[in-house]
């Protein structure tokens, strides 16, 4: 099989997008292959539109070699080529560098450059690798959200910190400002992450805290799981309360049979005011003011319409909601070591991004949007009329001009968001790439989301939404609720969980502990004495690390993972991120060794008191689920 042959095949089965462009490129190309002038060294490229040779005549190999070794990189765990030329550089920095494991992202904006290396270099290999992410003339919002993906479920995004960009000359000089967005790209990517896993990890308890509390209402309702693909090829709405809503949210009258409508929590009060319905609302905020959605609403607000929430929403939400409910996992870990089967859901950080996914795993096909703005409205309103807290929050400090952010519009070319809109946003981008459903925005306004289609509603319902289904119906009639025994049955296998669970945070204390009296020792018989004269001590330093390292694979304990993880891990990720980035830096080895120890004597602190705090709130689940066992 030639070079090219076995390249395509590899690139269609790992990379079909990919594939799907080289093959439809027409025959001719506008590179051209340079061979050697002598026997031995590497073939050149060279672009017929600007007579450009991606490399040094003579030696291709040895120019790049010398360019990487210049660039003195010191962690090369995380690399993003910009630009392919003939892969040279990725050959290079895997013999100079003997790399093992890590993440190389190769971006080109060329389908056609891309295509000469296909068939002029065996690739097959970098293609098939699991520590390579290739993307050949990908548009941006694509490549944001797989990169998301691939560094928050990889242990890669310990290494976000020292992210290396290194560029193919003549790739980054004739497209520019496609690498430049791809580096502004990444750069969002990496302050995505560090926001999500930098939350103060109180606020993680906070979740955890009222699903604690909220424990019966996990025993006693039915789970999301029950309604998985039971809309299959139905189309949904998802109902959101951005100011354009105003403009088309009448013409769900019509469609109220003929497709699943699923309202963010602040879509009920909103619709109900003109006397409409969706068939559920979800919510998964964890503080109090969601509940006020709710309050003063006639009971008749509620009849039909399932409360689809995260058991994280504090406990006075649920008081509030008097209709049905419908238990829906975010995913957590807290959720998975319950082990009481109820659907999870990779749900983003708002309750329009949650309706999005509710719909997706009901299997509705297309998703249309409604109201999912995510932008200010021309007359600067945040919300649509009815809206709880009014059209205009003004008082409401992620509004503030601080907090504001341009985005490409829909219908102009930009608008002004927030950064917290702007982060539902970009969830959006992530959800839409990655739907089986076909995607409508039918806004009529606000922030262009990539992937969907853009068109009106009216245009919507016309083309896709047909017959009378009665969505309301189907719920109700699919939907069972658990008996007695099998919630008896669960609230003991809970109890055995919570047991086990203050077994693990006693043992985790104990290792953190450790961790603790050996950061100690380094400040008290290294550091210390090396600040009164003593000569540094790097080897005894070398050693100390390393047994701090090893206190860190408690991590990794299946046990620890399941009950504590979630609540400490923006914590802990914080942490071996820094660390990471300090080994990074241009310094002193005993500088070093000092920032790594200080670092890690701060986290085994944290997290001694944060699991004491947990095994605080596992004590008083393990009574509640006494008490109502004894009942």
């Amino acid at each position: 099989m030639s070079i090219r042959d076995n390249n395509l095949k590899v690139l269609k089965a790992r990379y079909p997008e990919i594939y799907a462009r080289v093959s439809a490129l027409p025959q001719n190309s506008n590179y051209e292959i340079v061979l050697p002038q002598r026997e031995g060294l590497m073939p050149n490229m060279r672009s017929k539109r600007t007579g450009r040779l991606f490399y040094n005549s003579f030696n291709p190999m040895a120019e790049v070699e010398q360019d990487l070794k210049a660039r003195k990189l010191k962690v090369m765990q995380f690399n993003v080529f910009l630009g392919c030329g003939m892969m040279y550089q990725i050959f290079a920095m895997y013999r100079l560098f003997q790399i093992q494991g890590g993440l190389h992202v190769i971006i080109e904006k060329d389908v056609d450059a891309f295509r000469t290396v296909v068939n002029t270099v065996d690739i097959s290999q970098m293609l098939n690798s699991p520590n390579m992410l290739f993307f050949v003339g990908e548009e941006l919002p694509v490549i944001y959200s797989q990169m998301v993906n691939v560094l928050t479920l990889t242990d890669n995004k310990f290494y976000i910190r020292t992210i290396n960009f290194i560029e193919q000359s003549i790739a980054f000089t004739e497209n520019k400002e496609y690498y430049l967005d791809v580096v502004r790209t990444m750069r969002s990517v990496i302050k995505e992450l560090l926001n999500y896993f930098g939350n103060d990890p109180h606020d993680s308890m906070i979740g955890i805290e009222n699903t604690f509390v909220n424990i019966e209402e996990i025993f006693r309702h039915p789970g999301i799981n029950q309604l998985r693909d039971v809309f299959k090829g139905r189309p949904g709405v998802v109902v959101a309360t951005g100011p354009s809503l105003n403009k088309n949210v009448e013409l769900l009258r019509e469609v109220y049979d003929k497709a699943v409508i699923v309202g963010a929590d602040a879509s009920l009060r909103v619709l109900n005011k003109r006397g409409l319905k969706p068939h559920m609302v979800c919510s998964l905020e964890r503080g109090v003011p969601t509940s006020l959605l709710f309050e003063n609403l006639e009971e008749e607000a509620f009849e039909d319409v399932y409360f689809a929430a995260a058991p994280v929403v504090h406990p006075l939400t649920y008081s509030a909601y008097k209709g049905k409910r419908i238990v829906v996992y975010r995913n957590f870990a807290t959720f998975k070591w319950l082990d009481i089967e109820k659907g999870i859901l990779n749900i983003g950080p708002s309750s329009g991004n949650m309706a999005f996914k509710l719909l997706e795993y009901m299997g509705c096909d297309p998703i249309i949007l409604i109201g999912q703005d995510l932008a200010f409205g021309e007359d600067g309103n945040t919300h649509a009329t009815g809206n709880t807290f009014g059209e205009k929050e003004e008082t409401n400090k992620n509004y503030n001009e601080q907090n504001v952010v341009i985005v490409e519009g829909n219908y102009v070319p930009q608008l002004r968001s927030t950064k917290v809109w702007n982060t539902f946003l970009n969830y959006y981008h992530k959800d839409v790439v990655g739907s089986p459903a076909k995607v409508i925005n039918a806004t009529e306004g606000g922030a262009k989301i990539h992937g969907t289609t853009l068109m009106t509603f009216r245009e919507a319902i016309d083309k896709y939404i047909g017959d009378s289904f009665n969505p309301i119906d189907v719920i109700k009639d699919t939907l069972q609720y658990p008996g007695d025994v099998v919630q008896t049955e669960q609230r003991r296998s809970v109890l055995d969980k919570v047991d086990n669970g203050l077994d693990t945070c006693r043992r985790a204390i104990k290792t953190f502990q450790e961790g603790y009296d050996l950061a100690e020792r380094y400040f008290n018989e290294i550091w210390i004495p090396s600040l009164n004269g003593v000569p540094y001590d790097a080897d005894k330093g070398r050693a100390l690390l390393v047994k701090m390292e090893d206190v860190n694979e408690i991590f990794k304990a299946p046990d620890f993972f399941n009950v504590l993880m979630h609540y400490v891990q923006s914590y802990a990720i914080r942490t071996l991120i820094e660390v990471n980035s300090i080994q990074n830096e241009d310094i002193p080895e005993e500088q070093s060794q000092f920032k790594i120890a200080h670092v890690f004597k701060d986290m085994y602190a944290v997290m001694i008191q944060l699991i004491i705090k947990m095994e605080q709130l596992l004590a008083l689940l393990k009574q509640r689920l006494e008490n109502n066992i004894t009942a």
